[in-house]
């Protein structure tokens, strides 16, 4: 039996003035909704013929299979790699129906994020106090800078990766209309993006952060303003709109054509004439992004 790996999105460079040359590979995925099982192009259940034709796709051991498979390449030629989680891994499927937070913490732990975000659904199984308890559970740290929650539920608003001895800060960020589409999130209060991600890049600009990454959950259109409003980002990792990007022709395991919204990456001029690129990877674990970042 044989079985299709994970189809990659295209990687590209890009280039910055702003600090010493420094090259590393980011994954990325998001809005998995407990896809944990292969699925088929129409994100179905993986059936035994489709198995045997080779046309499953996604499913977290393939995501596994790639992450590690990058990780131990750059082990071997020195090029940091970076795995970022955009959220939503609860609801969708009967695995979070029956074994709810707990099955979604064993595989996210599996797949390992260098650092991920939370999603709305995360509020899914116990609201705030479950989402302190599935944040807990995870052993990578969670960023969210836009998210008065009026207590310590273990994330922060951002943290700072080493590239080669380069500081890369990573902010974190969730959809600011969050509680017109859920109910669990309490007293919780949740501040303008642009805003809330504008002041944190300053504070990481203060501890000599030059390359500063957006991880969000709030959507392609709020990313693109993201992009464009917020000079010190070189990048956003979006989620939560399930935006399907491809710089290409129609991918054929794709049959959903009105699914592509914009290319991978897509390209945003600020004001200063500085361009951002802006990604996502569709949802469902059919997509891992592959983005190959250069800056000098």
């Amino acid at each position: 039996m044989s079985f299709c790996f994970i189809q990659f999105l295209i990687a590209i460079a890009i280039t910055s003035v702003r600090c010493g040359e420094v090259e590393f590979t980011i994954l990325h995925n998001n809005d998995l909704h407990a896809r944990f099982d292969e699925i088929s192009a129409s994100l179905g259940a993986c059936t035994d013929a489709l198995k045997n034709s080779s046309s499953c796709f996604g499913g977290f051991a393939r995501a596994a299979h790639v992450i590690r498979d990058a990780r131990k390449e750059a082990a071997a030629n020195g090029k940091p790699v970076f795995y970022f989680f955009a959220g939503d891994i609860f609801t969708g499927t009967e695995w979070f129906t029956i074994f709810r937070m707990e099955i979604c913490t064993t595989f996210l732990n599996i797949l390992s994020p260098d650092v991920w975000t939370i999603g709305n659904h995360e509020f899914d199984d116990g609201g705030v106090d479950g989402l302190a308890k599935f944040v807990k559970s995870i052993r990578a740290p969670a960023v969210i800078a836009n998210a008065d929650f009026k207590k310590d539920i273990g994330t922060k608003k951002s943290v700072i990766l080493n590239a080669k001895n380069q500081k890369v800060g990573i902010i974190g960020a969730i959809t600011s209309d969050i509680k017109q589409i859920c109910d669990f999130t309490g007293d919780s209060i949740f501040e303008d993006e642009i805003k809330s991600i504008n002041m944190e890049a300053e504070a990481l600009q203060k501890q000599g952060v030059e390359i500063i990454i957006a991880l969000t959950h709030c959507g392609y259109e709020v990313d693109k303003k993201i992009a464009e409003k917020c000079p010190l980002v070189d990048l956003v990792i979006g989620s939560h709109s399930h935006s399907f990007l491809n710089s290409g022709r129609m991918d054929p395991i794709h049959p959903e054509s009105k699914a592509i919204e914009g290319p991978y990456p897509t390209m945003i001029e600020q004001p200063g004439g500085k361009k951002v690129p802006v990604v996502q990877a569709y949802a469902y674990s059919k997509y891992i992004g592959k983005f190959d970042l250069k800056v000098r």
